[in-house]
């Protein structure tokens, strides 16, 4: 059980008017609404929403994941412990980044906490071994982080909602201004190999290419460890690299990567760009410290976007956490996501068809990163993404917010 389990006691006064109530015969009044949604009522109380949390969390590598949970944890913190007017209950299940030991922290989830919903899933590899298992067990499921492309075509799935990115949206969403504002040659990509590594860095070079850019070589490094990145940061060398569009694994890795980078002197020669773990979550880049001056990331949220979700989210993460990343505002956007859903239904998930029916139907909700629509075909959101360089402000190093890439719409939907 997570140790963020909520379990708010309930209202004497209002437990006692409803026993009186029953009493004497008086049915518990019920509330209704108008609109789409016309004709769907419930009751005032309804039993606790019971939430699984499928996250990798332990290992070198889970740093980013447990910022999702705190992100998640952290909204329904800051809505009185209740999502659509429930009271929450954590079930922790992780998945130790193994798809195998995924599908059985899946199915205890289900068999044996009952949790009404799954949220999370961060590595692609995990959330591709569970899909088949989540689609069995008809559980509504919310991938706050693994971006795997196939979940949005091929092996989507009816009870699978994605409010984070896709590979190809997280590749795509630098490319186009790599293109005209790095270079537009000698470029060299290096990303892990696996999955996410495989499809983001697909994305980049297609798109880059077709900007105008030429790409020099495309480097793998094992995954999920690679032991010394010199080899590799050696090959980039000897590519005449101009510039270095990186995908790390994330965590350990991405630390790993950065400092070798300046150790190898490729700081401030090459330029070093990529996708947003490469220096996030904060606990990722205070380990980077200097090594980590000046790199441009691309990300789906920064923490000096001006807007009142964004003003609310930062105040509430702060105090119950510290210093959000960008993986902790897509657990937060997830649980919106959920929070956004359920109010469709008054809470009431009994009728799985009409919830899965008013998660597709979402349309489009306001989150600390800007507005997201969710593509009722896919289950996959668009979004905008931002661009960021790493600076140093008041002795803490931060991801400052320099420019706006656009919205991302993975081709899925198209």
């Amino acid at each position: 059980m997570s140790d963020d389990t909520i379990n708010p006691q309930v209202d004497r006064g209002k437990l006692l008017r409803w026993a009186g109530l029953a009493a004497l015969g008086v049915a518990v009044p019920w509330e209704r609404t108008t609109g789409a949604w016309a004709g769907l009522t419930r009751p005032v109380a309804l039993k606790e929403l019971r939430v699984g949390n499928l996250l990798t969390l332990s290992g070198p590598n889970s740093a980013p994941a447990l910022d999702v949970k705190r992100g998640f944890v952290t909204y329904v913190k800051a809505h009185n412990n209740r999502l659509a007017g429930r009271k929450v209950h954590f079930f922790d299940g992780d998945d130790a980044a193994d798809p195998a030991t995924g599908i059985r922290q899946a199915q205890k989830l289900v068999n044996d906490n009952h949790v009404d919903v799954i949220e999370g899933i961060f590595y692609s590899s995990v959330l591709l071994g569970v899909r088949d298992t989540i689609n069995s067990l008809k559980v509504p499921t919310i991938v706050a982080n693994a971006a795997a492309n196939a979940i949005t075509r091929d092996r989507r799935s009816a009870y699978i909602f994605r409010t984070s990115y896709t590979n190809h949206q997280l590749g795509a969403s630098l490319a186009t201004w790599a293109a005209k504002k790095v270079t537009k040659s000698g470029l060299v990509v290096v990303a892990a190999n696996y999955a996410a590594g495989h499809e983001s860095s697909d994305a980049f070079k297609k798109i880059y290419e077709r900007k105008g850019g030429k790409v020099a070589a495309t480097i793998f490094t094992p995954f999920p460890t690679t032991p010394d990145y010199q080899p590799y940061l050696s090959r980039v060398q000897d590519e005449g690299a101009k510039a270095v569009w990186a995908f790390a694994a994330g965590g350990g890795e991405s630390i790993k990567f950065v400092k070798q980078y300046q150790q190898f002197g490729l700081k401030g020669r090459i330029p070093l760009i990529g996708i947003n773990n490469l220096t996030d979550p904060q606990s990722v880049l205070g380990s980077q410290g200097d090594a980590a001056m000046g790199i441009r990331t691309s990300a789906n949220w920064a923490p000096t976007l001006k807007n009142a979700q964004n003003k609310k989210f930062l105040a509430a993460y702060r105090r119950f956490y510290g210093t959000p990343s960008a993986f902790a505002e897509l657990g937060y956007v997830a649980a919106a996501f959920l929070d956004h859903a359920l109010d469709k239904v008054h809470g009431n998930t009994s009728n799985k068809a009409r919830f899965l029916r008013a998660m597709a139907q979402a349309g489009s909700f306001q989150t600390p990163g800007g507005t997201l629509k969710m593509d009722p075909r896919t289950h996959q959101v668009i979004l905008p993404f931002y661009l960021r360089r790493v600076v140093k402000s008041k002795g803490q190093y931060r991801e400052s917010l320099i420019g706006n890439l656009g919205r991302f719409t993975d081709p899925g939907g198209k």
